[in-house]
Parts: structure tokens; sequence; C-alpha cells
């Protein structure tokens, strides 16, 4: 760690990563195959140091930051409270993050872990909703206006949104489907991307037809079964093999015949197979978000003319919206 402490220092003083320094840096990091936290730290310290550098830099950087914070720790995958904490108090700067070194490693960490704590995944969110307000951040180009959606900031919501590791996993929370409200009411007679259109109508739709389905399991349960496939007298190759024969329906069936917690995987498999269906609940949810300002919006519009074409059922909440006269014929 000598040699490497002392290339950080070299590489600091510059204030500039070269790719020749990432070649440096690599052979020294990855060595042993391994990310530790020592080596962890001193990169974070070394970009707050020297955050510019060539194209190999950032891409180097968030490589080795996400692998430590997805894979040093059992079950491989899981971020924890105090993990989310500290990622967000190394990239936060009075709640915000200011460059795209901080956004993109935070993004990808979402995007290669199996489950992360809500509040990462808001605290990104929330991120992006502070640069499209005050039109400044990593996500603006050029001449990018506060309180207008750019396709940049529509680039890094959909990765956000569906992520890996998201709140949701495969559906839209609650939470998410308020925060793009909240966005979508702060810029809806801004010149917005086209595309937040289209990623504002079929994310809220998800949220309102989708059951959540597949959801990982419990930190608690991933480490039991992570210790069980390591037990060398399970039949790995044969639950492997089960495994990738036949899509998700072969992840259920290989699990259910070698794992004996079979209640867990009974209620997976429930929520798979439930219908999806726009609750009574939802629908007044949805009915008081887009009836806050008195009128129907574009986006708003486009939603629920999005609903009709995959068949939704509206219940009367929302149908009042799109025909208030119906009741009376």
């Amino acid at each position: 760690m000598v040699d490497m402490s002392s290339s950080l220092q070299a590489i600091a003083e510059k204030g500039r990563v070269s790719a020749e320094d990432v070649l440096h840096l690599r052979r020294h990091v990855f060595a042993d195959g391994v990310v530790s936290e020592t080596e962890a730290n001193a990169l974070f310290d070394l970009a707050n140091k020297a955050p510019e550098g060539d194209k190999e830099w950032p891409e180097f950087f968030i490589e080795a930051q996400s692998l430590y914070l997805v894979k040093h720790r059992k079950p491989a995958g899981y971020i924890d409270d105090d993990q989310a904490g500290d990622l967000i108090g190394k990239i936060s700067h009075d709640g915000r993050i200011e460059t795209r070194l901080e956004l993109d490693l935070l993004i990808k960490t979402l995007e290669i872990a199996t489950s992360v704590p809500e509040k990462l995944i808001t605290f990104a969110l929330d991120a992006v909703k502070q640069m499209v307000v005050a039109g400044q951040g990593p996500t603006r180009h050029g001449n990018a206006k506060p309180g207008v959606i750019t396709a940049s900031d529509v680039t890094y919501l959909r990765r956000i949104l569906y992520a890996g590791a998201g709140a949701g996993q495969i559906g839209i929370t609650r939470g998410e489907a308020e925060l793009l409200f909240d966005l979508n009411d702060a810029t809806v007679e801004a010149e917005n991307d086209p595309g937040w259109s289209d990623l504002f109508v079929k994310a809220i739709a998800n949220f309102l037809m989708a059951n959540l389905g597949y959801k990982p399991p419990t930190r608690n349960e991933a480490l039991r079964r992570s210790e069980w496939l390591e037990d060398h007298s399970t039949d790995v190759g044969g639950f492997m093999k089960r495994m990738v024969s036949g899509g998700f329906s072969g992840i259920l069936e290989a699990y259910r015949q070698t794992d004996p917690h079979q209640d867990y995987l009974d209620r997976q498999e429930a929520a798979i197979q439930s219908a999806q269906q726009v609750t009574e609940q939802e629908a007044n949810w949805l009915a008081d978000r887009i009836g806050r300002d008195g009128q129907l919006h574009e986006n708003e519009k486009a939603l629920i003319a999005y609903m009709e074409t995959l068949g939704a059922e509206l219940p009367t909440p929302l149908a009042a919206l799109i025909c208030p006269n119906a009741k009376a014929s």
C-alpha cells in the first residue's frame, strides 16, 4: 500500500488523472481481484482532489467503487442502511450531487446491486429533480434552463427507476410515482424533451397496473440462501441447470425442488401470477393527483389514453375525469 499511497499523492498533485495513471492504479487495485475498503476510500479521496481526467478515469473509478459497494460483503449484491448512508455522505454536498462522476457512481450501484434501501433510490431521484428545478448540476448541458427536463435528465431518471435494485424492482413504487408527478407539475409548461412524456406516462401506468411481482429475498434470506449454495452437499449443478432451463418459472421450480422454505416461494409465485388491476385506492390517488390544479395537462391526458390502450377497466374516479357526464347517460 506504500507504493499505492505515493502514486495517489503524485496523481493528486497533478490535479488530473491520465489514462496511464489509470492503468497503474488498475494493476494495484485489482491485483488480488478484490477492492478493499482502504483502496475504495483512497480512490474517493483522489476523486475529490482530481475529479477530471481522461475517459478511462471515470470508467475505472465507477467500476472499482461499485464493485466494492456491491460485492465486498455477504450476501453479495445487498447494500444495507449503513452502506447507503456512507455513500450518500461521500457524494452529497449540502444535499446535492455536484459531479457527473458521483451521479454515475450512484446510478451504476443501483443498476448492479440486487437490493438497496429505499432512501438511496429517493436520494438519486431527488438529486435529478433538484438539477431540473435549479437548472444546474451534472445533467445540465449547454443552455439548459431551470425548470426544463432535458434528454439527459430523462436518461438518468429512466436508469434510476428501472435499475435492478430499485425500490419496487420491476414495479414503480408510490413514492417514485409521487416524485414523477411533482416533477411533471413543476415543468408542465416547459419545453421538455419529448422523452419525458413517454417516461412519465409509462412509469405511472406501471405503478397503477402492475403488481410489483418478483422481489428479491430479504437480506437475511439471501444470506441463508448464499450459505446453502456454498454447502458442497447440495446439488448446486443440478439446481443451476433447472434454474436456467425455463426462464423465471424455471427459477421458481429450481428453488421449489431444493429449498425447504416453501412458504416464501409460494408468496413469490402468488405475487407474480396475481392479476394486474387498478385498485380503487390507486384510482383515488391518481384522480387526486391529476385533478389537483383543476385541469388535465397533456401528459396526464396521455396517461389516461395509454391506460385505455392497455385495456385497463377504469374505476369511477378515473372515468369521471375523462367523461364527467358519463353518469348522466
